[in-house]
């Protein structure tokens, strides 16, 4: 008798065993697949935010600086405000091709003025007027904006459009990397403002 209830007990321990170790149904993963496109999304929703937020930061300072300091340099080593603007131009036309493709439409001459490995000037008469760069600085992150927030989740984990060179593996990249580019010109127009005694903008 007592072998009969040992053999059952043996039984039952295996048979709770396989029920603990057994894979879930087809039903089950669908679920927790489904369950993390929402995390996705907010990945998303929270990267586009970031963008934003560092964006009205930039646009404080930058209208926080008087227009006749716009070619000012602390040293020569600085960047000034006007190439500060028209280089975001430019690097914003250049983020939104990297994201549908298009680039924002910018006259020929601002990547020779602002663009990749340009260096600011303290020439007044080579540059544009100061109203007309910031009129295509926010044209370009307009078009930027519009690309970002018209792609769909699923797509921000793809390659970028147009080649990065190396800046950006996936569009969710050009992102994260455009709040930190757009972040740190902002802290160097931060120093100009300090060295003009103009109160800080956080």
């Amino acid at each position: 008798m007592a072998k009969k209830k040992v053999h059952a007990s043996r039984k039952a321990s295996r048979k709770s065993s396989k029920q603990k170790h057994a894979k879930p149904s087809g039903k089950s993963r669908t679920r927790k697949s489904a369950a993390g496109v929402p995390n996705i999304a907010a990945m998303v929703a929270c990267a586009i935010d970031n963008v934003q937020w560092v964006h009205i930061t930039m646009e404080r300072s930058i209208e926080g600086l008087p227009a006749d300091k716009a070619m000012y340099q602390v040293a020569g080593t600085d960047n000034h405000l006007m190439w500060t603007v028209g280089h975001l131009a430019t690097v914003y036309a250049w983020f939104a091709s990297m994201l549908d493709g298009r680039a924002a439409s910018l006259p020929e001459t601002y990547y020779k003025l602002f663009g990749y490995k340009s260096k600011p000037s303290g020439d007044a008469a080579a540059y544009p007027s100061l109203d007309e760069v910031k009129g295509h600085y926010r044209a370009a992150y307009a078009q930027f904006v519009e690309a970002m927030t018209g792609l769909r989740p699923a797509d921000m984990l793809k390659a970028t459009v147009t080649d990065s060179h190396g800046f950006a593996k996936t569009r969710m990249d050009v992102l994260i990397r455009a709040a930190w580019h757009e972040g740190w010109h902002s802290g160097q127009l931060g120093s100009l403002r300090r060295a003009l005694g103009l109160p800080t903008i956080m």
